[in-house]
């Protein structure tokens, strides 16, 4: 049975006809159109060659009744085999009396699920480190930043202390040379996660919640860059970022279509990068979207949030629409802890 799953890679459903699915190819198709990240990293140039190779493959063959047909067939006997994937089969709960697997080192358990990613909160220029997630129900919260270095930093400082020694020993009780300057960039405090992330949606490809939490940490990869350096060199190398979000959200959406705030995501990420690369087409369609989710949801403060982002990234921006949107998160929702980041978003855009 082939690996891929076509009707999934055009974000199409199983019995969706022929003018839905010519549809669904030329919007993915132009989405993930290699000249779009012109200046953008490599592998991400790279990525959305192979993403957009995925969907010609996928296209070829729903697009031919007879070879869609005989594709329908050979699924149809791989699912009915019963067979289980091995990353569920890893997952499954011991036996009981039957202890979980163990590092044979110290006889501890280990849990190789990945860290749930943070949720987006716009942060002032100047910021020292980066906002608490808003909370979700069903998800934990990142730990703080400061809590999750102070293993490390503290194990840093043995290690200083011990190599200070070794050198005072040897150099005759002069004093050591002075400790090399860190060099690891602020902005990169998410894109260690994001290959796990990764990983762990493709494991789980029917999980609207595993596709959802890649996409919030690559908005947070894109986002820390966005508020402290948006007009450095790094940001636009970031840019790819926004498009893969957009990716990831769309893939929890096709899977769960009435998930509000996901696709208000969606949508901004796609004005993100439209407002990023100068073009407006992708702005127009993250509005497009947002409005959509605001009419399941107009309350909702993250889907006001993005409906703000989405109304000052045209051309020309929106401003006092989209201090509207985000003045209505604090008359709407005055307990979220979203109001904070709408009362900065609105002290920024009335300068």
């Amino acid at each position: 049975m082939n690996n891929q799953d076509y009707y999934e890679t055009l974000q199409v459903h199983p019995k969706a006809d022929a003018v839905a699915i010519d549809a669904a190819y030329a919007r993915l198709r132009e989405h993930y159109d290699p000249a779009k990240l012109e200046g953008a990293a490599d592998e991400l140039i790279e990525l959305a060659r192979a993403r957009r190779d995925a969907i010609e493959r996928a296209y070829a063959v729903l697009r031919d009744p007879a070879r869609r047909a005989s594709y329908d067939r050979e699924q149809s006997r791989g699912a009915g085999a019963g067979s289980q994937p091995p990353a569920a089969k890893e997952r499954e709960p011991a036996a009981k009396g039957q202890k979980p697997e163990a590092d044979a080192a110290d006889g501890q358990a280990l849990d190789y699920r990945p860290l749930p990613p943070a949720r987006r909160r716009e942060r002032p220029k100047g910021a020292d480190t980066p906002m608490l997630p808003a909370s979700q129900p069903g998800r934990a919260l990142r730990p703080r930043l400061a809590q999750r270095l102070v293993a490390p930093i503290a194990l840093a400082g043995v290690l200083v202390l011990i190599v200070a020694g070794g050198l005072l020993m040897t150099n005759g009780g002069g004093a050591p040379p002075p400790a090399p300057t860190p060099t690891a960039s602020p902005f990169d405090i998410y894109e260690s996660s994001i290959p796990q992330a990764q990983s762990f949606a493709e494991q789980n490809p029917k999980s609207a919640q595993a596709w959802i939490d890649l996409g919030n940490i690559l908005y947070d990869s894109a986002q820390i860059v966005r508020e402290q350096a948006p007009d450095s060199p790094v940001y636009q190398q970031r840019l790819g970022r926004w498009l893969q979000a957009t990716n990831a959200y769309s893939q929890a959406l096709a899977l769960d279509p009435s998930n509000a705030p996901a696709r208000a995501d969606m949508g901004a990420s796609s004005c993100f990068y439209g407002a990023g690369t100068g073009d407006q087409s992708f702005v127009q369609r993250g509005l497009a979207e947002v409005q959509r989710a605001a009419a399941s949801a107009p309350d909702d403060a993250r889907v006001l949030i993005s409906m703000g982002h989405c109304l000052v990234s045209t051309s020309p921006p929106k401003t006092s629409d989209a201090i509207k949107s985000w003045q209505r998160v604090i008359d709407r929702n005055p307990s979220s802890p979203l109001v904070s980041q709408a009362q900065v978003l609105i002290a920024k855009y009335q300068k």
